[in-house]
């Protein structure tokens, strides 16, 4: 585990929040506090500079220090956010479906 990547910045954190249509109400709310909802479920982001942490409805508090949007893997939706904690992603949300046919 490489722990000398650098975390994700605010801004660059926002604008990828921001970058799907799925992802719905993005915020940024003080230095620290960001928020969305995907599938109908709110989250929250606690942000600092070495790492990050994501709020789920539930209480849950999970780690993260990188965010990446792509890919099906591993539930065949067609996008999810990947939450990553240097560099092993610790939380994956579906952000996407593939249309029914």
């Amino acid at each position: 585990m490489n722990h000398n990547k650098k975390s994700i910045g605010r801004q660059e954190l926002l604008e990828k929040l921001k970058s799907h249509e799925s992802i719905k109400e993005p915020y940024s709310r003080g230095a620290r506090e960001f928020g969305f909802t995907v599938g109908g479920k709110e989250f929250r982001i606690e942000w600092w500079i070495n790492v990050s942490y994501l709020k789920t409805q539930c209480n849950c508090t999970i780690p993260f220090n990188d965010l990446e949007i792509s890919g099906s893997w591993p539930n065949a939706s067609k996008k999810n956010m990947y939450f990553k904690y240097y560099g092993e992603a610790c939380c994956i949300l579906p952000v996407e479906a593939w249309e029914k046919v």
